[in-house]
């Protein structure tokens, strides 16, 4: 209880900006995933702070119309998207998606 909202804090003291956010709850813990605007500061803060955190893929698009030109770079490619979510905001008016996935 409340982990999501110091974690916040502790990023928006630092300066750190939340770009995305999900949170899907499972029987035994939570897991929420950010995309933030300065992610080496929040590597460091994830790490001192005592977070898990793993690296994830944002794109930036001109409109929804480019999702699917992202689509097909990820299937020449044959790497797997396992998850996705928009962005919340981004400048100039643009989509932007995070995406996990494969490690390849």
């Amino acid at each position: 209880m409340g982990t999501l909202y110091e974690m916040i804090g502790m990023l928006g003291a630092q300066n750190v900006h939340v770009m995305a956010l999900s949170t899907i709850d499972t029987v035994d813990s939570s897991i929420s995933r950010v995309i933030l605007d300065d992610p080496d500061r929040a590597r460091d803060l994830f790490r001192s702070g005592g977070y898990n955190y793993s690296e994830m893929l944002g794109v930036e698009m001109n409109s929804e119309g480019s999702l699917r030109a992202v689509l097909a770079a990820q299937l020449e490619t044959e790497v797997n998207i396992h998850y996705l979510y928009p962005f919340i905001s981004r400048p100039n008016g643009r989509c932007g998606l995070a995406l996990f996935v494969d490690d390849r």
